[in-house]
């Protein structure tokens, strides 16, 4: 889904007001950055026994994070 919405914003230019375009796209932008702020913060966690992570920490520590453009 990431990948897809800057052609999302592309195509809503001529429906929507440029400012809320502009303002989808900052907000988009910051969740990438809170995405890589929350692996950062991941990857500080001390390693743990198997079986003793939270449920689904597997597999968002495993995730690579998506790239803001």
């Amino acid at each position: 889904m990431a990948k897809r919405l800057p052609d999302a914003f592309a195509r809503l230019t001529d429906r929507l007001p440029a400012v809320l375009i502009e303002t989808l796209r900052e907000q988009f932008a910051r969740i990438g950055q809170l995405d890589e702020q929350v692996a950062t913060m991941g990857m500080r966690r001390p390693s743990s026994p198997a079986g003793s992570s939270p449920p689904g920490w597997d597999w968002y520590r495993d995730r690579p994070a998506p790239a803001v453009e």
